[in-house]
């Protein structure tokens, strides 16, 4: 994929992009590959992303933990390394109609701790009552700093195939690559019960 050039659309920075452009002195993409499932002219990849994101254990997860209904992935993003994410929570970007049935998850491909960039979370955050709707980004992105204050991060080490699952509200980030050299293989994908609509 990233030989060839290819194009693709990157949620970091919101446009569509060359590999040739965002391929690091490691050889690694600089990017997150949004909906990767999706590329046309990544068949291959996109078949085998599938096979790990709607495979039956973590759909299984999904009921056991969200509702009984069955679930639809409704976007997904593959990481060669890690892109540094601001702290936020997912509803304010997406989420279910009526809200907080949406389930985020986070799958690593390789082991992953701080020499790669850990993907981190705020246990608890989630049942602050927050009302951000009506924030533009700049405010919501300060509204989350503040909220961090208030709740002690946990950083998810991860193994090779675990997977973190989490609320829309639930805040949390990930950090940059702690060195030089270190990939981040992950894949994220967000999940909706199919009686919802989607609000965003």
């Amino acid at each position: 994929f990233k030989t060839n050039n290819n194009l693709y659309y990157s949620q970091s920075v919101h446009n569509w992009r060359r590999t040739s452009e965002d391929i690091d002195s490691s050889g690694f993409l600089t990017n997150s590959i949004l909906d990767f499932t999706y590329l046309s002219w990544a068949k291959e990849m996109g078949k085998l992303g599938e096979q790990i994101l709607l495979s039956k254990e973590i759909l299984s997860v999904l009921q056991e933990i969200g509702t009984t209904e069955t679930y639809s992935m409704w976007q997904n993003m593959l990481f060669d390394s890690s892109t540094g994410t601001i702290d936020h929570f997912d509803s304010w970007y997406l989420d279910t109609n009526p809200p907080g049935s949406l389930i985020g998850v986070w799958v690593a491909l390789e082991n992953i701790d701080d020499a790669n960039g850990v993907f981190h979370v705020y246990p608890k955050s989630h049942k602050t009552k927050s009302e951000v709707e009506s924030l533009g980004h700049d405010d919501f992105k300060s509204y989350c700093s503040k909220l961090s204050e208030n709740f002690s991060k946990y950083p998810a080490k991860l193994s090779k195939g675990d997977c973190l699952f989490w609320h829309p509200n639930l805040l949390h980030g990930s950090s940059h690559q702690g060195r030089l050299g270190f990939s981040r293989k992950s894949l994220t994908a967000h999940y909706q019960p199919l009686r919802c609509k989607r609000s965003n």
